[in-house]
């Protein structure tokens, strides 16, 4: 008996060890691969990775601050732009969770001054995944509500002069606009203001003291200045106002309760379990029913597991979160200086975390390029790029999103012209992109060739016919026919006798010259 009980003993030990020795490889790769982010990507901000809660990595690196010289620590907060829409996602369930809405529900019973034609086919769950027909930003209908303190009424007043890209439910299309409603929603049933009710449904119940809705004029304590790196420069990013992104892109947060929100949505203490396993669920387009982006992992086991993922991109910040929900294991990167390229930092640091001790991080390509994209040697940037993709190893494969964002921030720097050299680089790299000859169309609008953004809107509706914003644009540069001119026509008969009389005529001068 007691050979059995040493024997067991034994076996708990080496169990023990090895697991304990995994761990610290698992940890010595996940700081590798994170040191090699600050040193070739030069990545500045706060990186935490962990499992079921336990951290096992956190790093921090740049400035919260160059003005005041204020380093990043874990505390710092930073706008997560686009996460916003899974916390506003999370909040619709622990309603529905709370018998207080219904996802099938029509949205016109929230919205009675929008016009019934445009919302009556409309559903709660259809905002959600993207599915409603709305366009995607309220600035497509006036670049003037990115500047200002819009309350919800006004945006919904915008929303009367457009109309629906697509039947609901009929197709996708990625609408800002259409999470701005859910917030909206919540605010309504809730009888607080959007940030107010986050608090009360989400925040305080999760103690995530370090999030909370954007206000323009509002001072946030220990909080990133946004920045973005224009290829040789650093330039302090648009603050912007928020108002106009609520629901969609308005909250800030820190690592640490981003971490807490994570455990939240695995675990679903404010949800009951049947719309937690709802939320979760993989809806077979890459998205959840909750609005995550989806996909499996471990795909060569017969139990393939599931990985829901969400970036945020906003002038000066860009974040993401990756919850392996089957491995417990959370990534979560938050930087205020851009560009990010996002799935270099989830993709890494997350396979690092599953035990892959041979991860490799591949280096951008795009700012390598800019030497001859600014001089408009499009062919020979790319011809470049493709030698190298084939002739270097650890080479990242340039995406269109990725030149599109950097291209974008030239763009809200007013440094036009360098937008739309990289906008024209990505129609040559991506041809059959609508969204690139949509973002040129928009390019040249702000540069005043109106002419030519005509051409790139309608280039990119050819290519997505369903595409609202390039409609919108459209008409914003309709021009009129020029009006006909005062003068008469002369027919052309009439044209060619009076040539032949001026030709007679100078025939006949010559004669009586040369007589004389």
């Amino acid at each position: 008996m007691r050979c059995l009980s040493s024997l067991i003993l034994f076996l708990i030990v080496l169990l023990t060890s090895n697991s304990l020795q995994a761990q610290d490889t698992r940890i010595t790769t996940l700081e590798k691969v994170a040191q090699e982010m600050v040193d070739s990507l030069s990545f500045k901000g706060v990186i935490m990775v962990s499992k079921e809660g336990e951290e096992l990595l956190t790093l921090t690196s740049g400035m919260a601050s160059h003005e005041f010289n204020v380093p990043h620590d874990l505390e710092t907060k930073f706008k997560i732009a686009s996460i916003t829409k899974m916390m506003t996602s999370y909040a619709i369930f622990i309603l529905k969770s709370q018998q207080k809405l219904n996802l099938d529900q029509p949205i016109s019973s929230f919205f009675p001054e929008i016009k019934e034609d445009l919302i009556s086919q409309i559903t709660v769950r259809h905002l959600l995944k993207h599915r409603s027909g709305l366009l995607r930003d309220f600035t497509v209908l006036s670049e003037e509500v990115a500047y200002g303190l819009n309350s919800p009424e006004d945006l919904l007043a915008l929303l009367n002069n457009t109309e629906l890209a697509f039947e609901p439910g009929s197709s996708a299309a990625y609408s800002n606009v259409g999470y701005t409603l859910l917030g909206i929603i919540i605010s309504r049933i809730m009888k607080q203001p959007y940030g107010e009710a986050m608090q009360t449904l989400l925040f305080d119940p999760l103690d995530m003291h370090s999030t909370g809705h954007r206000v323009f004029d509002h001072i946030i304590e220990n909080s990133a200045v946004g920045y973005d790196r224009l290829y040789d420069e650093l330039v302090r990013a648009d603050p912007g106002y928020s108002s106009h992104t609520l629901g969609a892109g308005s909250i800030y947060s820190n690592a640490p309760d981003l971490l807490k929100f994570s455990q939240e949505i695995q675990k679903g203490t404010l949800l009951s379990k049947e719309d937690l396993d709802l939320y979760l669920k993989d809806n077979g387009n890459y998205q959840t029913e909750g609005g995550w982006v989806t996909w499996a992992y471990g795909k060569q086991s017969p139990n393939p597991k599931q990985v829901i993922m969400h970036g945020g991109s906003t002038p000066g910040y860009r974040s993401v979160i990756a919850i392996f929900l089957n491995d417990g294991i959370t990534v979560i990167a938050l930087t205020n200086e851009t560009p990010m390229h996002i799935p270099l930092y989830y993709n890494n640091l997350g396979n690092a975390a599953l035990g892959d001790e041979d991860v490799t991080v591949l280096q951008p390509q795009l700012e390598k390029l800019m030497p001859l994209i600014l001089e408009n040697k499009f062919d020979v940037a790319e011809k470049l790029y493709r030698q190298n993709l084939e002739r270097v190893k650890g080479i990242e494969k340039i995406k269109a999103s990725e030149i599109n964002s950097y291209a974008y921030s030239f763009l809200e720097h007013r440094r036009n012209k360098v937008a739309i050299k990289l906008f024209r680089f990505a129609i040559q790299l991506f041809p059959n992109n609508a969204n690139a000859y949509d973002s040129l169309g928009e390019a040249l609008f702000k540069d005043g060739q109106t002419q030519e953004a005509a051409a790139m809107y309608k280039r990119s509706l050819q290519l997505n016919p369903e595409n609202q914003g390039a409609k919108e644009f459209l008409k914003k540069l309709e021009v009129p026919a020029p009006l006909p001119t005062e003068t008469t026509q002369i027919p052309f008969p009439l044209q060619i006798g009076i040539a032949l009389i001026l030709l007679s005529l100078t025939l006949l001068y010559f004669q009586l010259k040369r007589k004389n």
